[in-house]
């Protein structure tokens, strides 16, 4: 286990594993945090638009919990009000979506991202990497450290875009 990076997690996450909802988890069910350096911007990534057209847009994650029921209706207890939501949408219609939150910590700036999802019709067309992709060289502008993927089991999917696994953890904590 990362240390540092293990300070980080209980510092933005305070009492996580002590959470219901975390404890009722299956011990077998391994999850990953991961984080994509932003302090080399040669490894940013650069990913053409999806196959669709689409727009992006700012949200409040309250006014999209609809179509986050259509993804994994488990999320939407985090889309409350005052949450952000970075959004793709495609003649208005939502296709692509995740949480958005940026926050300072022991001097590092870092973006975090969670409940990344496409809507099961737009799948395989490039959405969810184009958002991550526009999202980390948007960070990477405003000078922010890292961004940090939280609670995911893709963990071989976001490191084939270039994020790093760096800590793992389960019901009883990191491991």
């Amino acid at each position: 286990m990362n240390k540092t990076y293990a300070k980080v997690f209980n510092e933005v996450y305070p009492n996580f594993f002590e959470k219901k909802d975390i404890r009722n988890l299956s011990e077998d069910h391994i999850f990953y945090e991961l984080v994509f350096d932003l302090t080399d911007g040669d490894r940013l990534l650069e990913y053409d638009k999806p196959k669709i057209n689409v727009e992006l847009r700012m949200c409040d994650a309250h006014k999209i919990k609809d179509a986050v029921t259509l993804v994994n209706e488990d999320w939407v207890k985090y889309f409350k009000r005052g949450a952000k939501a970075c959004c793709l949408y495609c003649n208005n219609r939502l296709v692509s979506f995740c949480l958005l939150e940026t926050k300072e910590v022991n001097g590092s700036h870092i973006g975090f991202i969670g409940c990344l999802g496409t809507l099961p019709d737009y799948r395989n067309n490039g959405c969810a990497t184009y958002l991550i992709s526009y999202i980390t060289a948007t960070m990477y502008s405003a000078e922010y450290d890292l961004v940090w993927i939280h609670y995911t089991y893709l963990d071989e999917w976001f490191s084939n875009i270039g994020f790093e696994t760096v800590l793992e953890w389960n019901c009883r904590g990191l491991l």
